[in-house]
């Protein structure tokens, strides 16, 4: 009679666990989205908790978005007629690599604008990737965009962000 009720009890747990069903509407649950939608540029400064001055378009590309993560980067997504997203990022972590960008790249290269040092990454097409510190603010930039960019007109963005 012992051995029954072992097996009977041992039966009803392996039962309880196997039975409880997950509901299909039960929440998804990850990592938070660490982005704040802003409307407007000072917006975005006051989540990050420091200003960004911004080229107004890149490379014909007007129409902005900005979005920033609390005390720590500033992203301006840039969109135009020629329907390619360009982001330039400014943040407080300090020579570090913010583009968001690990795709590999047929060249890397360095230049220099207006006393800064730039990394580049492209392809045939254009420059892609552009990361550069401000080493005495204690900010790093970097610009990506999806199709190629002359190097002139990642120059402007260089010259003008700050």
């Amino acid at each position: 009679m012992k051995r029954f009720l072992s097996v009977l009890l041992m039966l009803s747990i392996l039962l309880s666990c196997f039975g409880t069903a997950v509901s299909s509407s039960a929440a998804v649950i990850g990592m938070p989205n660490p982005w704040t939608d802003c409307s407007s540029l000072k917006k975005a400064e006051k989540v990050a908790g420091f200003s960004f001055t911004i080229p107004k378009s890149i490379a014909g590309n007007k129409k902005r978005q900005y979005r920033a993560m609390s005390g720590n980067m500033i992203e301006v997504i840039y969109t135009g007629k020629k329907k390619q997203k360009i982001r330039l990022h400014k943040s407080n972590d300090r020579l570090t690599d913010i583009s968001g960008d690990y795709n590999e790249y047929k060249k890397t290269a360095y230049i220099f604008v207006n006393r800064k040092l730039v990394k580049i990454k492209s392809n045939s097409d254009g420059i892609h990737v552009a990361i550069w510190y401000d080493f005495f603010g204690g900010y790093s930039y970097s610009l990506t965009a999806e199709k190629g960019l002359s190097q002139s007109s990642v120059e402007k963005v260089i010259k003008k962000a700050a």
